[in-house]
């Protein structure tokens, strides 16, 4: 591979893997591009045509890692990852209901704002009890009726074990049995959701999570309790009214547990890169290895030794070579997705998606009940009707895992994108962007390469620019009225263009 400027030991591990392959890694990204990257995926927006102009023409050598630093005081940092890890948690309103959605949101961001180490968080979900309205982390407990549900939750959620095989015969593609799976349900037997008896049931009614001092989990084939224990673990004394919980927490959390930091890790990992050094992220196993072990495993070392620290792991990795690299495809990596050699382009979220269309055209979407100006990624949870969110592959949350959330594209995707009303409403709305650039600029080269800096983040090349001016500059009618009008059409054809092409609905 071919030897550029390395970050951090990112870079060293991915170049090791890249000569070991014989792969040739693509060149730095340039700045523009590494500024739209970087928005897009750590603050859910596009960077202004200010922001954009102010970074590329500073000449500092540094201004990529200052870029950095700066992006984590901006209140879309703190959106974004909370609604990234209330999608993880499975905060809905139709389990929780209003009440609990609040309180268990208001905690999430709370730890996101506060940068929460992500063992502490842990711990305080796993060992979460009372009121779920008056401590909002106990609405964990919630999501889930049974022990069995609670320990499958627990096993994807934090350790990226997906342990639901082995809930009726030992698993067929990892170690664990049925007896390690009733072992770690027994962990939560105890653990009981009361409310009221005397009002009607429903999601939004108080309850309290208490334990019961004497309920055990019997193994169906056994026909008697399993000892509590944690996956790998050792047996939780049974000691009179003690909650194995918080053995169970200390366990998850320890530094020695070989999936609580390699989880967390290859889920940003993911999110960051594009493919995860495990793939599903949630399926860690030993059938199922990652693709540069050496890299996870000192990254995952790096983030115990950072203390859990979610915002250092970010920094970490977009600091990297590997994450600025250009994806540009060279004759000798254009079949690697899975090794780094090049940043692999991927469709945007449905919530950025959406908001970035909002941004550029001048008018967000309006959710109902929400005022105007609410962002996607600040929304609660995703019961919140809306036929694009739904189209793009939001989550619906209702099981843990990676898979609800849809990544692919689709014929009903193209079709709103040509027919929906999300795009082509807001290219014709008055007072838009488009209106506002007609009437600020008399002459097309200015709107042009305007529509391309706020869309694209770039403006347009020169072939771009004369073959979109030569179509522009032939427009027709007698009037000025009807010339202003052909040149309205013709506009909202090219913003249409824009928002409906790959470079825009992609990160690259």
């Amino acid at each position: 591979a071919r030897a550029l400027r390395k970050g951090n030991i990112i870079d060293d591990l991915v170049y090791q893997k890249l000569n070991q392959l014989r792969l040739t890694a693509s060149s730095q990204c340039g700045d523009e591009m590494f500024i739209r990257r970087i928005y897009l995926d750590v603050l859910g927006v596009l960077p202004t045509p200010v922001e954009l102009s102010a970074f590329c023409s500073d000449t500092n050598p540094d201004k990529r890692s200052k870029l950095i630093d700066g992006i984590f005081n901006r209140p879309e940092y703190v959106d974004a990852w909370t609604y990234r890890w209330c999608d993880l948690l499975r905060l809905n309103r139709n389990v929780l209901g209003d009440k609990g959605l609040d309180a268990y949101y208001k905690y999430v961001r709370s730890a996101v704002t506060e940068n929460k180490p992500w063992n502490d968080l842990a711990t305080e979900i796993l060992t979460a009890s009372g009121s779920n309205i008056k401590n909002g982390v106990a609405n964990f407990y919630r999501i889930g009726n049974s022990p069995e549900e609670y320990a499958e939750n627990v096993s994807q959620t934090f350790l990226g074990i997906r342990l639901q095989c082995a809930h009726c015969h030992n698993h067929p593609h990892e170690k664990w049995s049925q007896a390690d799976y009733y072992k770690m349900a027994s962990v939560f037997a105890r653990v009981e959701r009361k409310h009221d008896p005397k009002k009607a049931e429903s999601p939004d009614l108080e309850e309290t999570i208490q334990l019961n001092q004497t309920a055990e989990v019997t193994h169906p084939r056994l026909g008697k309790p399993q000892p509590p224990a944690p996956l790998d673990g050792t047996v939780i004394p049974v000691a009179g009214d003690a909650d194995r919980r918080i053995a169970l927490a200390k366990w998850v959390t320890s530094p020695e547990n070989p999936f609580f930091a390699r989880s967390f890790v290859n889920r940003v990992w993911k999110h960051l890169m594009g493919q995860g050094l495990y793939e599903p992220v949630d399926d860690l196993r030993v059938t199922n290895p990652p693709t540069n072990e050496q890299l996870l495993d000192a990254l995952s070392k790096w983030f115990v030794q950072s203390g859990y620290n979610m915002r250092a792991l970010i920094r970490f990795i977009v600091n990297s070579e590997a994450y600025q690299r250009s994806s540009q495809v060279l004759p000798e990596n254009k079949e690697d997705v899975r090794y780094y050699a090049r940043y692999l382009p991927r469709r945007l979220p449905a919530e950025t998606l959406l908001d970035a269309v909002g941004q550029v055209t001048g008018k967000l979407e309006v959710f109902g009940g929400l005022p105007e100006g609410t962002r996607t990624t600040s929304l609660k949870d995703t019961t919140v009707p809306s036929t694009f969110l739904d189209l793009f592959g939001r989550p619906v949350r209702q099981i843990t895992c990676e898979c609800e959330r849809g990544a692919q594209t689709s014929v009903s995707q193209l079709l709103h994108l040509v027919n929906g009303s999300t795009i082509n409403d807001r290219i014709k709305l008055k007072d838009g962007l488009l209106d506002q650039l007609l009437k600020k600029y008399s002459d097309n080269q200015s709107v042009i390469e305007e529509l391309y800096t706020r869309c694209l983040s770039r403006k347009p090349t020169a072939s771009e620019s004369n073959s979109l001016l030569e179509a522009l500059n032939t427009t027709s009618g007698s009037t000025d009225a009807e010339r202003s009008s052909t040149r309205a059409r013709s506009f909202a054809d090219l913003l249409w263009a824009i928002l409906s092409s790959k470079e825009f609905l992609f990160n690259h």
